[in-house]
């Protein structure tokens, strides 16, 4: 240590102004499902020649981003989407042997609007998926080439949010800018 200078005190940055503003995402709805097991089915073409069942999935993988649509809802508080979900699998017959497959999975997903139902068409849906081999005692697959896995879809309905200044709240409703945890949620 130099004792020949002063030590300097840090000097926290200036607050913002008003009018430099940005956005934050706001949710306007949300939804998890977990799905266990779902059935993935193979054709015969997918599988090599020599496979042998039954088969045991040893790695699933989500490729690419899942594909989602609207569909009809019966409740007037939430959105339902058909959420498409392209997986990748690795496999293991009886003989021992590993191959790759690809499949697909269907399913819905409903999200639950935290807003009014003017509002919903002003947002940005985005899907998010996992998969996992499911562990279970009868987690193989015998002679129909079905092959359990676990699958997690969340659902996010987001809308930007102006913030102008640090005095003045982030927007006028209370709605959160993160996913409420569920009362009594599901783990995956």
């Amino acid at each position: 240590m130099n004792p020949c200078y002063p030590a300097r005190r840090p000097v926290p940055p200036p607050p913002p102004e008003c009018g430099s503003g940005y956005l934050m995402q706001r949710i306007l709805a949300s939804g998890q499902r977990v799905f266990r097991p779902v059935d993935l089915c193979l054709c015969p073409g997918q599988l090599p020649c020599n496979a042998r069942g039954p088969f045991t999935v040893v790695e699933a993988g989500v490729i690419g981003c899942p594909q989602w649509q609207e569909i009809p809802c019966r409740r007037r508080d939430a959105l339902a989407l058909l959420v498409n979900v392209r997986i990748a699998l690795r496999l293991r017959d009886a003989c021992g042997a590993c191959f790759s497959v690809e499949t697909g999975a269907e399913e819905e997903l409903l999200l639950r609007c935290r807003c009014p139902a003017q509002d919903c068409w002003r947002g940005q849906i985005v899907v998010q998926a996992a998969v996992r081999p499911y562990r279970s005692r009868g987690c193989r697959c015998r002679g129909d080439e079905r092959l359990p896995v676990e699958m997690l879809l969340e659902g996010f309905l987001l809308s930007p949010c102006a913030v102008n200044c640090p005095g003045q709240p982030a927007c006028p409703d209370q709605r959160p800018l993160y996913p409420e945890p569920p009362c009594c949620g599901t783990h995956f």
